[in-house]
Parts: structure tokens; C-alpha cells; sequence
């Protein structure tokens, strides 16, 4: 990233009294890039005019199965597989923005609601069809107990 985007970014946080508060409640427009699992989406944010900022968006509020190598039993896999194609179908309808934003726990990608242009929440979209729980950074719930 060049110098000049960093230097950007840093005055867009420090005006937006990011400092003050635990989450930023601005609202960006996105371009999602690429669905990287249910709660997770690589995504070019527009900050304003013609900057734009790729980066991975864990979707607040709500907690997947994990697929592949992550998942800790056959059903958690398989879930978790039903509710990365379940988000990669409500991304395509719509356009998207993101707000409720600050940085994940684990660091390296931001924290947000992602919100289609309808008005629905990803992360309300993916509880009420089964494929996530609320998850508000506290213990995570097993996918793996019921089954």
C-alpha cells in the first residue's frame, strides 16, 4: 500500500473518532472480491472519491461452521461448505456496505456488518437459515455436539 493511502486511511480514522469508541459507525460502500467461508469476505472498500482499500471482512455478530481442515467433525464440514455457498448466493444479489466496524480480535482483517442495499445483514441472513450463531467474540459454540 502506498504511503500516501496509509497516510490517508490513519486522518479517516483519527477524524472519525475511531479512538473514542470500540467500533467505527461510519458507512462504506464495498465491492465483495471473493467469499472465503460464511463469515469471511475479501472485500475493496471505498473510502471516498476514487480510493479504494482491499481487505478480509469477518462478518460481526455471528459465527460459521468451519470447513476443509478447520472443522472438527464430518457434519461441522459439511456445514460449513452449505453456509460458504449459502453467502457466496447473498452477495451476488444487491450491492453491499459495511459499518460496525473495528479490527478483529486475531488482527489482519477488519470486523463489520455487512449490509445489502435491501437493508438485510448478512450475519441475521445466515442465523435465521441455519447456518450461523450469534457470536459476539466470547466462547464459540461446537457445530459437533448435536450430531
Amino acid at each position: 500500500m502506498s504511503t500516501v493511502k496509509i497516510l490517508l486511511l490513519i486522518s479517516i480514522l483519527i477524524s472519525s473518532d475511531v479512538f473514542a469508541k470500540d467500533r467505527l459507525t461510519n458507512t462504506y460502500p464495498i465491492e465483495v472480491i471473493e467469499v472465503k467461508d460464511g463469515d469471511t469476505l475479501k472485500v475493496r472498500v471505498h473510502q471516498w472519491l476514487d480510493t479504494w482499500l482491499t481487505t478480509n471482512i469477518r462478518v460481526y455478530g455471528v459465527d460459521t461452521p468451519e470447513k476443509g481442515w478447520r472443522g472438527k467433525c464430518a457434519y461441522e464440514k459439511e456445514l460449513g461448505i452449505q453456509a460458504t455457498e449459502f453467502t457466496r448466493k447473498f452477495v451476488q444479489k444487491g450491492s453491499f456496505s459495511i459499518t460496525n466496524i473495528s479490527n478483529d480480535k486475531f488482527g489482519g482483517r477488519l470486523d463489520a456488518d455487512v449490509i445489502r442495499d435491501d437493508g438485510q445483514s448478512l450475519s441475521e441472513a445466515l442465523i435465521t437459515n441455519g447456518y450461523g450463531y450469534a457470536y459476539f467474540g466470547k466462547s464459540k459454540k461446537s457445530w459437533c455436539q448435536e450430531n
